[in-house]
């Protein structure tokens, strides 16, 4: 008998239902307690068509994912789509700016958790206070992550159903108060605001693809992928067009509050409305950290396995059978980053980084259709696949295009200093993680 130790592997233990709570914790974090004020600066009383734009364009988007994160089995998500599509550089620098979305994410809703701490108590927004918030946040999200991946999921489905409480209690109380009146539309304001407004809410309803990265990990990644895909988008679209409705119709001057679910509620349920809505805030937050921290080091995990990153990456913990070496990397980079950002700069390089890897993917349909992705078993043709031909992937590839090309000045010059920081570090890391699968254009 070999005495040879065999080095630990990935665990299947993600059920569908976990799989469409990672998505729906992706999307629904700290941005749909801020968007109805933020987009009404932008868009005035048409932002409801900004809503449906913006969540039209994403459930395009989504549609690409269904089909194609259905062929795969292995962790990485937009990463191992665009590598086996397009060849490692392409591939390494669709998970570069996959990665740049979640990490800045993570760090960017931090800050906006320190900002909710800190409506409840002044002095946790400055200072050591600050900083041992963030902390104690990414030290018990890593730990909880490194513990097991079933330990992670139970933690998000838990902090699902917690944080659409608080929401779902908001709009049905909220109904019976809207004015219609308000929710009328004026003037329409310029076409560069209603972009701007656009790009903020693909922030926003961004997220799901994150359900895709622990595919090595699902029970069934060709059935879990779709499905958790739509159930997610379904649940999104519904919550933030009810939510931004409830708030347009029943709160005065709604563009220029700080916290617009918070202030509606206070409106029409008192102080304790108020205060149950921070709190749904700060939980809500708390989830989608989570499910981050769960999702984001597997994308580390598979540009490491394809030797994209150091091998350390790809080491398996023998008890836990989680990839504690990245998580913990996630974490502190998080941590470092939150501490030195904030919400805004973090969001804005989010939203640019993730339109490039859902351009990428939607790209990838037409390749996957002439030819399925090279050993991967669950790459079978009767699989989910998008209806319509190329009307949807196409239609999705140009919207993100003119999303990018539309934004700000600062935006674009933030995603040409990813695009090249990418490129420096394709020549530098590449081929110091253990060879890559073989593979196309490998």
């Amino acid at each position: 008998m070999s005495n040879i130790r065999r080095p630990a592997t990935l665990k299947r233990a993600l059920t569908t239902w976990d799989v469409a709570a990672l998505g729906v914790n992706g999307v629904i974090g700290g941005g749909i307690f801020l968007a109805p004020a933020i987009v009404a600066r932008h868009a005035g009383s048409w932002s409801p068509f900004v809503y449906l734009f913006s969540g039209a364009l994403v459930a395009l988007i989504a549609l690409c994912f269904a089909e194609v994160g259905g062929r795969f089995g292995r962790a990485g998500g937009p990463f191992i789509y665009a590598q086996s599509a397009f060849g490692p550089f392409t591939g390494f620098q669709i998970g570069w700016f996959a990665w740049i979305a979640r990490v800045t994410s993570l760090a960017s809703l931090a800050n906006g958790l320190v900002t909710y701490a800190a409506y409840l108590n002044p002095e946790a927004g400055v200072g050591p206070p600050r900083l041992a918030i963030l902390a104690l946040l990414f030290g018990s999200l890593t730990i909880i992550n490194i513990l097991g991946v079933g330990a992670g999921a139970w933690t998000i489905n838990v902090l699902t159903i917690v944080k659409l409480a608080p929401l779902a209690l908001f709009v049905t109380l909220g109904v019976s108060h809207i004015e219609p009146g308000r929710l009328a539309p004026g003037a329409a304001p310029p076409l560069a605001s209603l972009f701007e407004a656009a790009l903020f809410m693909i922030y926003v309803f961004g997220g799901f693809e994150v359900l895709t990265f622990p595919a090595e990990e699902m029970i069934s990644p060709s059935r879990a992928v779709p499905r958790a895909v739509f159930s997610t988008m379904a649940v999104v679209a519904v919550v933030y067009l009810f939510v931004h409705i409830t708030a347009m119709g029943t709160l005065d001057d709604l563009s220029k509050s700080s916290t617009p679910v918070a202030d509606a509620a206070r409106g029409f349920m008192g102080q304790a409305g108020g205060l149950l809505i921070t709190l749904g805030a700060l939980l809500s937050i708390c989830g989608t950290e989570s499910g981050l921290m769960l999702t984001s080091p597997r994308l580390l995990y598979a540009m490491a396995d394809q030797g994209h990153l150091p091998a350390a990456l790809t080491r398996v913990h023998d008890r836990f059978r989680t990839p504690h070496v990245a998580i913990a990397l996630q974490g502190s980079l998080g941590l470092l980053l939150a501490a030195f950002g904030t919400f805004e700069e973090l969001a804005r390089l989010s939203a640019i980084a993730r339109i490039v890897t859902y351009a990428a993917t939607c790209l990838a349909v037409p390749v996957f259709r002439k030819r399925p992705p090279a050993g991967e078993e669950t790459g079978k043709p009767e699989g989910f696949t998008v209806p319509g031909g190329m009307v949807v992937p196409a239609t999705a590839t140009i919207l993100c295009v003119l999303l990018v090309a539309t934004s700000s000045a600062a935006h674009l010059i933030l995603g040409a200093a990813a695009l090249l920081a990418g490129s420096v570090l394709y020549r530098l890391l590449s081929g110091a993680g253990r060879a890559s699968r073989a593979g196309p254009g490998e």
